[in-house]
């Protein structure tokens, strides 16, 4: 885990990026969320969609995508019956 012993951040070391990795359980759903910073994901293994905004995007590995656009109400959820890899990188 990344510290920022100025700002005492965990969640990244500046106010305005970081990235992460994310390791999705089975066939889960979100809740919808939102944050004020845009989103992009790399997803590494399985398939799924994410609704952004009440439009419905649908993903596989391999796929690079604009997840989450600053402020818009979102949630990510998994097909497969394997875990879903992605990797986040977020910024305002």
């Amino acid at each position: 885990m990344m510290y920022n012993t100025v700002t005492g951040r965990t969640n990244g070391t500046t106010p305005n990026f970081f990235a992460t990795v994310t390791i999705r359980p089975l066939k889960i759903i979100d809740r919808p969320h939102r944050h004020v910073s845009a989103a992009i994901n790399y997803y590494f293994s399985g398939s799924g969609y994410n609704m952004v905004a009440s439009n419905r995007y649908e993903w596989k590995a391999g796929d690079l995508m604009l997840s989450a656009p600053g402020w818009a109400v979102h949630n990510h959820a998994s097909y497969d019956d394997l875990c879903t890899n992605s990797l986040s990188r977020t910024s305002r």
